[in-house]
């Protein structure tokens, strides 16, 4: 059973990050301009690097981003580093940021979500998330996790409509027997 809030755990990762990783990771038909190779390098040296050295390239990374402020990759990828390493605040700032000028579902939900797990619940930012999926038809994991956290009557039907469907399968809906509490700390712990 663990092992399969882990599984679900992870399917819900990757549906609530490819979208913002497909954005950062550079198409290899495309050249990526210069502010976005750097990135990248950073962001290659975090995920290799000791927990010592993480300050110094957040500090880089921070200063490219001071120098591209308008780069969204650049921007996309400080912001998803600062939350894999549990800088929520500062990671909450940059999502801000990014959803004025760059909005998407995702992003959107993460903001609630990052938001409720640093105890600043904003309910209403959940409700953006499913009024948008709705206007856009878009039946998918941002807005089914938005139903989770809103507890709206509508999720358990979904839910079991998406499995009887088989656009879902039962185990990707294990994290959310964890309950938000554990799921939000699973996801940043």
């Amino acid at each position: 059973m663990k092992n399969l809030i882990k599984l679900s755990l992870v399917t819900l990762c990757l549906f609530l990050y490819l979208p913002a990783l497909s954005a950062i990771i550079p198409d290899t038909n495309l050249r990526a301009d210069k502010p976005t190779q750097q990135a990248v390098m950073l962001m290659d040296k975090l995920t290799t690097s000791e927990d010592s050295e993480k300050s110094e390239i957040f500090k880089k990374f921070k200063e490219l981003l001071d120098k591209y402020p308008e780069n969204i990759n650049v921007r996309r990828m400080y912001t998803n580093n600062l939350l894999a390493e549990g800088h929520y605040i500062e990671g909450l700032k940059q999502l801000e940021l990014l959803n004025k000028k760059h909005f998407t579902r995702t992003d959107l939900l993460t903001e609630c979500m990052v938001k409720e797990r640093l105890g600043k619940r904003d309910e209403e930012c959940y409700r953006q998330v499913i009024q948008l999926s709705e206007q856009q038809q878009s039946i998918d994991s941002d807005y089914i996790n938005a139903l989770f956290f809103t507890n709206d009557k509508r999720f358990l039907p979904l839910k079991d409509h998406l499995i009887k469907e088989r656009k879902f399968k039962e185990s990707d809906f294990l994290i959310f027997t964890l309950g938000k509490e554990k799921m939000l700390r699973e996801l940043y712990p």
